[in-house]
């Protein structure tokens, strides 16, 4: 089990008729082990990844932030379109940027979470881009374990007034 994962166990009380024609009653423990990550477990795990993906992004160094999406990842642009696989998320990212040009990302109202082999950060996002203007959006990522690091396997992005 990795440092940043806890681990809680709960007994629930499951009834059970034993013998129907009597209703006798008896109580069978279930012992459940449940694991979930602390916040601040989730952020110290997840932000340095995270903020290095939005660095590559930036810089448009599509090699280092393909890097950072699991092979089966979907990015969701809503109620536009939604996007599978890793190398094709790229391929729109980078037609985009020829559009957009360079960003410089801020980023707030950030959020940090996680269960098992999962954390998802949410947030607010401004980018000025160097052709296009300032461009605000909300996301949410989800991103799964992979070996020693994280990687996104779910994105969805809304474009904000």
């Amino acid at each position: 089990m990795s440092s940043f994962t806890a681990q809680r166990k709960f007994c629930l009380i499951i009834q059970t008729f034993e013998n129907s024609s009597q209703n006798l009653l008896s109580y069978k423990k279930l012992s459940i082990t449940i694991k979930f990550l602390l916040i601040p477990e989730a952020e110290a795990a997840l932000k340095p990844q995270f903020t290095k993906f939005i660095h590559a992004l930036d810089n448009l160094d599509w090699t280092t932030a393909e890097s950072y999406f699991h092979q089966d990842a979907v990015l969701v642009f809503k109620d536009k379109e939604a996007t599978y696989g890793s190398k094709a998320i790229i391929e729109n990212m980078s037609k985009f940027a020829e559009v957009s040009g360079k960003t410089v990302t801020t980023l707030s109202e950030m959020k940090y979470e996680g269960t098992g082999d999962y954390l998802i950060v949410n947030g607010s996002m401004v980018s000025e881009t160097e052709k296009i203007g300032n461009m605000k959006a909300k996301f949410f990522q989800v991103w799964k374990k992979e070996g020693d690091r994280h990687l996104i396997l779910h994105d969805h992005f809304e474009i904000t007034p």
